[in-house]
């Protein structure tokens, strides 16, 4: 059995066996050495999903291939890895589908780009799918299914103990009221990514974030990376390449997915960075042009936060903002319970307006006992004072009100 484990950041890592002795000393004995661990990582993410291999190399003598991670009915849905192995021949596409033989996604060799040999799908709604390559009988092509990411329908309810109370006050998004909740929550994506670190170690996680421009996409500066990994590896190009941003991850019957193009001068001290997102390939694509946030650099005294915790649906939290005397710099504190998988969630005013960026919990000491019950973010006016010195064309293009 696998374990997910929480990290800094508010996501879940999977376990080694030295993080899996850690969580059996918590939570069975208590033991303050074995909490002090577990809560030290406060500058690490969020891992989600399992890597499968698979290596299966489609072509004319072999058209159609099986997918199966073979993790069981608890994992849900997958993205796949292809590499165009060998041949020349440009008049051949891939066919992506369930059991039924419906259409999940498909592309060909233009869905690459010119340079490129590799691709990810965007997030599969099925455990197991059907790929089919469609070619001639004479054709020379060869893609290579070389591995894919399988994801649960969510993660253990492991905690990272940021709630105000025993049982998180968070709703799913859509089971709520409150118009203005739902239409801020269009712009609320997962990103969901993963990487091969330098110690040869497959990692992957999730976070939340928001659109604040047609194909800007804004997180926390520590979603780039993962525990264990050197904050110098963090937003490599891999971490890019295998992101997706799924702005559907709810009860959505449209699939509004973006793949990374670039990462945009990421910020360490203010926890922010900022990705430049296209639409996947294949049906998984989004359609038209995606919503964004309004920025507000206002501080309400009541907000709101939509998020991913626990790498959930989307999930929205309703509380008030922590009364501050002076200046507190670029950091703001509120109430509202993000417990892992939260990270890079934004924070609404009730007008849906974005005053900041969700990205840690509660203070604690090496014993891991909570010195304060605040949860952290960075400012709207911290942000929008960022783009306008180090990234002006997207300062220009965010709606700021």
């Amino acid at each position: 059995m696998t374990w997910l484990l929480p990290n800094r950041g508010f996501g879940l890592r999977i376990a080694s066996k030295l993080s899996l002795l850690i969580f059996f000393l918590f939570f069975e004995s208590g033991n303050a050495l074995a909490q002090a661990l577990v809560c030290r990582p406060k500058e690490a993410t969020t891992e989600f999903g399992r890597w499968f291999d698979d290596g299966a190399a489609l072509s004319r003598t072999y058209t159609s291939h099986r997918a199966n991670p073979g993790f069981g009915p608890t994992y849900s849905s997958l993205k796949l890895f292809f590499t165009i192995r060998s041949g020349q021949d440009k008049g051949w596409y891939v066919v992506v589908r369930d059991l039924d033989y419906h259409v999940l996604a498909s592309f060909g060799p233009s869905d690459f780009s010119p340079d490129a040999t590799t691709r990810w799908t965007g997030r599969l709604s099925k455990g197991v799918v059907l790929v089919d390559l469609v070619a001639s009988a004479t054709s020379d092509i060869v893609v290579e299914l070389t591995s894919g990411i399988a994801y649960p329908l969510e993660t253990t309810d492991v905690r990272l103990f940021s709630s105000q109370q025993a049982t998180p006050r968070w709703d799913a998004l859509y089971s709520v009221s409150n118009a203005v909740m739902k239409r801020a929550g269009d712009t609320v994506g997962m990103l969901a990514t993963a990487t091969y670190d330098t110690d040869g170690i497959k990692r992957s996680w999730c976070c939340s974030g928001v659109m604040i421009a047609s194909d800007i996409f804004m997180t926390n500066w520590h979603c780039g990376g993962s525990l264990g990994m050197s904050s110098t590896s963090y937003w490599s190009k891999d971490v890019c390449r295998n992101a997706i941003v799924d702005l559907s991850y709810d009860d959505s019957k449209l699939s509004r997915q973006y793949s990374c193009e670039e990462v945009l001068k990421p910020d360490k001290d203010l926890d922010i960075a900022f990705l430049r997102v296209k639409p996947t390939l294949g049906v998984s694509a989004s359609v038209g042009q995606p919503p964004q946030a309004r920025i507000s650099q206002a501080k309400p005294a009541q907000v709101f936060v939509v998020h991913h915790a626990l790498c959930r649906p989307k999930l929205v939290s309703a509380c008030s903002l922590v009364a501050t005397v002076g200046d507190q710099g670029p950091t703001l504190q509120h109430y509202c319970d993000t417990e892992p998988g939260a990270s890079g969630a934004p924070i609404f005013d009730y007008d849906g307006r974005l005053v900041g960026l969700h990205h840690s919990g509660f203070d604690r000491d090496a014993a891991c006992n909570a010195l304060d019950n605040k949860n952290k973010g960075t400012k709207a006016s911290a942000i929008v004072k960022y783009l306008e010195e180090q990234l002006r064309p997207v300062y220009d293009r965010i709606q700021k009100e």
